[in-house]
């Protein structure tokens, strides 16, 4: 356990989509990568009896006393006891629960925006994976490098971070190492993985799992038909991501490209087998011993952006990104559900870094918000040390905290 003044950090990463998305709804194969722009949580005993959860990217701050987190433990462990649960399984709040955390928290029960969804996910969490005995008081303070609202997997960074802590403090997990980053052990990440999803399914309702999954074990993941595999990536891809700040709706989107299958299946069907060709095309290279293909992976980009017009999921913005990129040589797509939202630039490999500066001038000077990172890198894991993260401890905390090894 935390001692007072001790500092625990963990980072996930975010994820993107590289080829499938909207073929994916209608059975196709699609392929989603880690995002080398992390979230960071730190996790620091306070010298109170106080646990505070602080998100100051979607302005988030709440705080509780730990004996009132003990009664709404002591209400779970009596609902799980009278339906006949076991403690350690891993599911979502009872109906009872989730009312009790609304009420809590003085949220409409019947309605809770986002943000809301996620302050119960979070004490849902702390209450069911920590016992009585192991409650404290706690800061959770939350720090990123990745974009929020903008389809990157944000929400599952979060959640994977903040349940990978806790089932660190309360010993369900072991200790992954003493090196300056450590990932755990399959078996460990696919407990993070599961609780992982729970946190999303408070927050979102009805998640892939893909967005978890990333989160957690990084590299690749092929999805399909609601199947999940990890793949043996071995290559990590340069990029640039692109934000166009633009909101879209993903279930409107969703929607659309639906209607116009309904419509037009003769012409719509072999767009979508198109898009999954171009998927099963970009995991054989990902996960080839041989040198990736610039040439290829560009064609692929270009064709599968192309393709997705054709559904009806571009944007005027997106379309200036690509013209952007295309003027510099370069190759884009729209990642996710399109409409707005994000593209990612393909970096090939030995491009010039005059090139690449260029690139994020020219996007960024007509108002883009933009990174250069890879994709396909490690998942969750634990820092000893500092991390590379721009996140400034506030001086309430900064004044006791130290990294510790948590043994």
């Amino acid at each position: 356990m935390l001692e007072e003044g001790e500092h625990l950090v963990v980072s996930a990463p975010g994820k993107v989509i590289l080829h499938g998305e909207h073929a994916v709804v209608h059975g196709k194969r699609a392929l989603a990568c880690s995002l080398d722009l992390r979230t960071f949580l730190h996790v620091t005993r306070s010298a109170d009896n106080m646990v505070r959860m602080h998100l100051p990217d979607i302005d988030i701050y709440n705080e509780w006393t730990v004996d009132a987190i003990q009664q709404l433990k002591l209400y779970a462990d009596t609902q799980s006891s009278n339906t006949g649960d076991k403690e350690s399984e891993v599911k979502p709040p009872s109906p009872e629960y989730f009312q009790s955390l609304c009420e809590f928290c003085g949220f409409d029960v019947k309605s809770q925006t986002t943000k809301e969804l996620a302050v119960i996910s979070f004490l849902y969490l702390y209450s069911t994976l920590l016992s009585s005995e192991q409650m404290m008081g706690l800061d959770f303070m939350v720090s990123s490098n990745l974009p929020t609202s903008a389809g990157l997997g944000s929400s599952a960074a979060f959640a994977v971070t903040l349940v990978s802590s806790l089932l660190r403090l309360s010993h369900r997990i072991s200790h992954p190492g003493k090196e300056s980053f450590n990932s755990w052990d399959t078996k460990d990440l696919e407990t993070i993985n599961q609780w992982a999803f729970i946190a999303e399914k408070i927050i979102h309702g009805n998640p892939s799992g893909v967005d978890n999954s990333v989160s957690t074990y990084g590299r690749v993941v092929k999805y399909q038909n609601k199947n999940i595999e990890m793949l043996q990536c071995k290559h990590e891809l340069e990029v640039i991501i692109t934000n166009t700040k633009v909101p879209r709706s993903t279930k409107e989107l969703v929607a659309k490209v639906g209607n116009k299958l309904a419509k037009f299946p003769s012409v719509i069907n072999p767009v979508m087998d198109a898009i999954e060709a171009i998927s099963i095309q970009s995991q054989n290279q990902m996960t080839s011993t041989e040198p990736m293909d610039d040439e290829v992976i560009n064609e692929m980009i270009h064709d599968n952006h192309s393709l997705l017009c054709v559904l009806g999921v571009d944007h005027p913005q997106l379309d200036r990104i690509c013209r952007i990129t295309i003027d510099n040589g370069l190759r884009s797509k729209l990642t996710g559900a399109g409409g707005g939202g994000c593209a990612f630039t393909y970096l090939p490999h030995g491009v010039a870094e005059e090139k690449v500066e260029k690139v994020l001038s020219d996007l960024r000077h007509v108002g883009f918000d933009c990174w250069k990172t890879t994709v396909g890198g490690p998942g969750v894991g634990l820092h000893h040390g500092e991390p590379n993260t721009d996140f400034t401890i506030p001086p309430a905390l900064q004044s006791r905290a130290k990294l510790c090894h948590i043994l």
